[in-house]
């Protein structure tokens, strides 16, 4: 049972953390009278749950998505108070991908929760990465619940200055221009240091250019999804869960929209008839192994290979090519497919196919190309 003054103890500590979501440091109690002793009591009854070293969560403390990073903003200047902190001449803010996370912008997932600072600041923590001595006005700073924050306009352009990949760039842009109060002329403007990165003249063709890239997505899965439902096929969430868990970091949206971008060929029927053609094996796991074991294999380099074997149709290739591995699977002997394939042979018939009725995937004729093995190299996202 606690005893009455280490109630006294609580409620001083309650009163102190009222303004940081519950979030105490060792050095703010101090400055409250409480001692490391009286913390470690608290901590050791489980009245209060430590989290890294000298850094305490009350039982009013708040959990959910923003926890992790009120925690490591907190213990980046673990002496002092939230509202000493804003009206301080040096700032820290949630910046970059992280700040994009709480504001809702795109799909970006950190890897380390990023922060930016007016003035040098260093730290140990593995899992946080900081920007330092930047030139960040008051105009810039969002509050978003007590957490300082760079502003929707900053996280666009400091995402762009990062040189993200551009479909990346237009989710994230396109998400802002839906917020309210966000103007296309500032987020223009915002981006004009980062537009020729991205081979445009100005913020504004950025924008524009962003607009249309995540209009053309929107479009090409709209249709995907009404003409797998006219056909009654169960393509189930679970399956395309299962092709972005198998993608990694990568998104399956945007690569599906630049292999039909890339690919030309491929209609939204021949997509179709790419997840019926491939039998009993699901299309979700063909799918993830392509992208996880192919390693230097990219959207333009499926692209080729669809539209480098012939007048065969994309959906009969791409079928056959999954049924047609063996043991192997598409995803081995995909990987591999780095060098040079051998020219197919075939037997001449007389005939050529005609552009009006391609053959489907049962008729076939054409043998696969046997792919020689060799060593890929596998590149790393910056």
């Amino acid at each position: 049972m606690i005893q009455v003054k280490q109630i006294e103890v609580l409620e001083i500590l309650e009163s102190a953390a009222s303004d940081q979501w519950g979030i105490i440091t060792t050095a703010q109690a101090q400055r409250e009278g409480i001692t490391r002793l009286q913390l470690g009591r608290l901590a050791d009854k489980g009245v209060l749950t430590r989290v890294q070293r000298g850094i305490y969560l009350l039982p009013s403390s708040q959990y959910g998505l923003l926890a992790d990073i009120r925690i490591a903003w907190v213990s980046l200047d673990a002496g002092q108070f939230p509202d000493e902190r804003w009206e301080g001449e040096d700032a820290i803010i949630v910046s970059h991908e992280s700040a994009a996370l709480i504001h809702q912008l795109g799909d970006l997932i950190p890897k380390k929760m990023i922060f930016s600072s007016t003035a040098r600041k260093q730290t140990s923590q593995d899992g946080i990465y900081i920007y330092n001595n930047r030139d960040i006005s008051s105009r810039d700073i969002s509050n978003v619940d007590g957490l300082p924050v760079a502003s929707v306009e900053l996280t666009v352009a400091d995402l762009a200055k990062k040189k993200i990949e551009f479909n990346y760039l237009a989710s994230v842009v396109v998400d802002a221009l839906r917020k309210e109060n966000i103007r296309l002329k500032d987020i223009a403007e915002y981006l004009n240091e980062a537009a020729h990165s991205y081979g445009f003249s100005s913020g504004r063709q950025l924008v524009l250019a962003c607009q249309e890239e995540a209009e053309a997505d929107d479009d090409r899965e709209e249709k995907v999804d009404r003409y797998l439902s006219t056909q009654g096929w169960n393509l189930s969430t679970p399956d395309i869960a299962n092709i972005v868990k198998g993608m990694g970091t990568v998104s399956a949206s945007a690569q599906m929209a630049n292999i039909i971008r890339n690919a030309g060929v491929i209609s939204t029927p021949d997509i179709a008839n790419i997840v019926k053609g491939m039998g009993t094996v699901s299309a979700s796991a063909q799918m993830a192994n392509i992208i996880r074991n192919a390693g230097v294999i990219s959207t333009p380099d499926i692209a080729n290979i669809v539209k480098g074997m012939g007048t065969v149709s994309a959906s009969a290739q791409m079928a056959n090519i999954a049924k047609g591995m063996g043991a192997a699977g598409i995803s081995g002997n995909l990987d591999n497919s780095n060098t040079k394939q051998p020219k197919e042979k075939t037997k001449k018939t007389g005939k050529e196919p005609s552009s009006g009725s391609l053959p489907s995937p049962s008729e076939q004729v054409h043998k696969q190309p046997k792919i020689t093995d060799s060593k890929n190299g596998k590149k790393e996202k910056p």
